[in-house]
């Protein structure tokens, strides 16, 4: 087994991948919530890494989740993080060389995001941005102009005590738009937003997961091979993982049970093919167990037995991504593993199965959260970006395309912001991937600029809003401008006074502009309403 240290202390928790610098090769990004930064590895030709690069994402800012995407439209991977201690999502542009502009950031107040995801929800062009808020019971969403600014934050309720954790995006009732599923933990169900063409989401439909399910991550994929959008879902309560088939009009209410077994606790969960037969397969972190687990589909919503591999003992696996690294045409995961503050890549033979997990340090204390895969420099090579919840800070890792990477270089997301979350996209439309972040300890989220050559510059913060805990976040062209949007997912009940209200309103006149229109079981008293209906007029 090759080694990859990530740091003292740096307990990655979340990890992408994605070519960060243009190279063609895969690199890794991972966030280290104990030494708040993210970190990236830059892969080289023989599926090893460089040394890490570390980016800080802020003192105390805990970033908990990692996502990448082109925010400006400059063709370079950005990144976004969710700092869960400093309430804020970050992003760091993408520069040519695989190197990040300094984070921007975006307040969550008073929510913590925990979990981030990009897309394009309004048909625009542009990425957006969708944050699963902890501490509002909401997720809220940001569409993009494309210039790496964003319009007001939308929140949307998941109901009283829901604690959302994850959040996946894909169209479940086949209108060409970008629907919205959260794990909603707290009430054992799965809750879905369907789009609108102008962006704004229908109230949450839920389906639930079985009492004392606890689902804890959520993805999307055609699971049976009939052209509709299948939900998969990690239950950590019952040890199992959840198959909602899709139905062409938002989904079918039927669970289809695999078990991952006792004591398993999984955590997350992602698909793709790794045997090549054009079935989709699951690869599930299993956090209870230390390990990851490989289910071989057959294409009919069943699954061959599970295939196990370690991730260390006491690694608790908490978040998977799947690429190829080694630019051999076969998948590859890649997995975060916080107990251990490193990152492990199961490099794919093509045949469902892998190699010995290949770990790479995110850094002492560092508590990676979420990973991401993107190109961030523009040399067609996977890069990893990671929110560092532990050190406050993304971490970038470059890919050379041969496996290896870069040293981590990190950004700081904010003071104790704690980044949960990260999504990528191109929110400036300058070609380039930028990185935006959910802060789960102070409610805000920061977006960091790419510069085409991986690195980033320009960080922007937005407040989301006293006492929100965004989670989660996930970025989409919800209302069809061509601009990313932002939607955010939260824990906790709140609402908006009309003196935030005034304060909210000023803030559109800015480029750093976020709105909260709603959170948990509260209403928004009438002046700020009417505020808030004078903005958008």
């Amino acid at each position: 087994m090759v080694t990859y240290p990530s740091g003292t202390g740096q307990r990655p928790w979340s990890i992408v991948v994605g070519d960060l610098n243009n190279d063609n090769k895969m690199d890794i990004i991972f966030t280290s919530p104990g030494t708040n930064n993210v970190g990236v590895f830059f892969g080289d030709d023989n599926g090893t890494f460089a040394s890490k690069k570390i980016y800080p994402t802020g003192s105390n800012s805990y970033p908990k989740h990692v996502a990448v995407g082109d925010l400006n439209g400059d063709s370079l991977l950005d990144i976004i993080v969710a700092n869960y201690g400093q309430n804020n999502v970050g992003v760091f542009l993408g520069q040519s060389n695989g190197t990040f502009a300094v984070q921007k950031t975006f307040s969550t107040v008073p929510s913590r995001p925990k979990c981030v995801a990009v897309g394009n929800f309004n048909n625009d062009d542009h990425l957006d941005i969708v944050i699963v808020h902890e501490g509002t019971s909401s997720i809220g969403v940001m569409l993009g102009y494309g210039d790496s600014t964003f319009a007001a934050l939308r929140t949307y309720s998941t109901g009283f005590d829901s604690d959302p954790n994850s959040v996946a995006i894909g169209d479940f009732n086949n209108d060409k738009l970008l629907d919205i599923v959260v794990a909603n933990t707290g009430t054992n169900n799965i809750g879905i937003f369907l789009a609108y063409e102008n962006g704004t989401f229908a109230s949450q439909i839920t389906y639930s997961t079985s009492k004392g399910s606890k689902p804890i991550s959520v993805t999307c994929g055609d699971i049976n091979n009939d052209n509709l959008t299948d939900i998969i879902v990690a239950n950590s309560g019952t040890r199992t993982i959840g198959l909602i088939l899709g139905g062409g009009n938002e989904t079918s209410a039927n669970q289809t049970i695999v078990s991952t077994g006792a004591s398993s606790d999984p955590y997350t969960i992602a698909v793709g093919d790794f045997n090549n037969d054009h079935n989709l397969d699951m690869a599930v972190g299993n956090s209870g167990s230390d390990q990851v687990s490989v289910f071989l589909g057959y294409g009919t919503s069943t699954f061959a037995s599970q295939k196990l591999y370690s991730t260390g003992f006491q690694s608790f696996p908490d978040s998977i991504a799947i690429g190829d690294f080694d630019n051999n045409r076969k998948l590859d995961i890649i997995v975060a593993n916080p107990g251990k503050h490193n990152i492990g890549i199961f490099f794919g033979y093509g045949n469902g199965s892998f190699r010995d997990q290949v770990i790479h340090s995110t850094g002492p204390s560092s508590s990676p959260s979420s990973v991401v895969i993107a190109d961030f420099n523009n040399d067609n090579q996977t890069d990893i970006v990671v929110a560092n919840s532990g050190t406050s800070t993304i971490g970038i890792f470059l890919g050379h395309g041969d496996g290896t990477f870069e040293n981590q270089t990190t950004y700081s997301t904010g003071n104790l912001s704690s980044p949960e979350s990260i999504a990528v996209g191109d929110f400036n439309n300058d070609h380039q991937l930028d990185i935006v972040v959910v802060n789960g300890n102070i409610p805000t989220f920061v977006i960091f600029f790419g510069n085409n050559n991986g690195t980033f510059t320009n960080q922007k913060t937005y407040s989301i809003g006293n006492s929100s805990q965004p989670r989660s976040i996930a970025v989409g062209d919800f209302n069809h401008d061509n601009l990313l949007d932002v939607a955010i997912l939260g824990l906790v009940e709140n609402n908006i006074t009309n003196e935030s209200a005034k304060y909210l309103a000023e803030m559109l006149k800015t480029n750093s502009t976020l709105i909260i229109l709603g959170l948990g079981k509260y209403q928004i008293g009438d002046q700020s309403a009417q505020l808030l209906a004078n903005v958008f007029a």
